[in-house]
């Protein structure tokens, strides 16, 4: 907790899957701590710096490459998790702002990108995957696209 202001580093959040995201977003915001870890003395005496373990741990927190992979997978995923947010505390009651929400995080996931297709395109495709196998019904799909709330704003 030393080089993390004294926050731990897994979050836990409202879904499983929303955790991992979540510590994702940890160790990117503690990832100047982290990286001061590794290179701190304390660190370097330590018994763990000497294991196969430990050295394999610190390779990838001072790998730039990591760190910006990281950063995708937050820009990818960040507006997702708005979405699943908003459905846990109930602010989307209907199916139709549903809708509208994944729609606005979609667009929000090619803006992260800078309308880069090559980088969002597989996290459409599966954001689209798993909304149509769970959603994707043509009387929702006109709700929504009947709505004036979203049509003339």
């Amino acid at each position: 907790k030393e080089f993390t202001a004294g926050q731990e580093l897994l979050k836990p959040s409202f879904t499983r899957y929303s955790s991992t995201f979540t510590t994702v977003q940890s160790l990117l915001d503690h990832r100047n701590g982290l990286k001061r870890m590794f290179q701190s003395n304390k660190w370097l005496s330590s018994r763990y710096s000497k294991l196969e373990d430990g050295k394999e741990v610190e390779k990838i927190v001072l790998n730039a490459t990591f760190w910006r992979k990281m950063q995708y997978v937050r820009k990818s995923v960040d507006p997702i998790l708005e979405v699943l947010q908003k459905i846990n505390c109930n602010e989307s009651h209907s199916i139709p702002f549903i809708y509208n929400n994944v729609y606005q995080a979609k667009l929000a996931v090619k803006t992260n990108h800078n309308d880069d297709e090559g980088k969002y395109r597989n996290i459409l495709d599966i954001i689209d995957s798993h909304w149509n196998s769970l959603s994707h019904h043509p009387l929702y799909l006109a709700a929504h696209f009947l709505n004036p709330s979203y049509r003339y704003r």
